[in-house]
């Protein structure tokens, strides 16, 4: 899984989920999608404030035990968020 977050516009959180068809058939996209989606709501808790993320699901993400998918997305929600470099 690849992520991307920034600070949200909104009060709540957001999550866009996108899993390319190159990952195979629409089963299998779907419940990549399904499985971040759960991992992230059950996540959600962990982060300090509202974030919007952009999840890009991988096809290990399929196969991977929900405990170690939990995990990342925790890994994702709780890592500091990179102020934006002044050039």
């Amino acid at each position: 899984m690849l992520a991307f977050r920034s600070p949200a516009a909104t009060p709540e959180s957001r999550l866009g989920i996108s899993v390319t068809t190159r990952t195979g058939n629409a089963v299998r996209r779907n419940r990549i999608r399904r499985r971040l989606r759960a991992a992230f709501n059950a996540s959600i808790h962990a982060a300090p404030a509202p974030l919007d993320i952009v999840a890009i699901g991988r096809p290990a993400a399929a196969e991977l035990p929900f405990s170690v998918l939990l995990r990342h997305c925790r890994r994702v929600l709780e890592a500091p968020l990179r102020s934006p470099s002044s050039n």
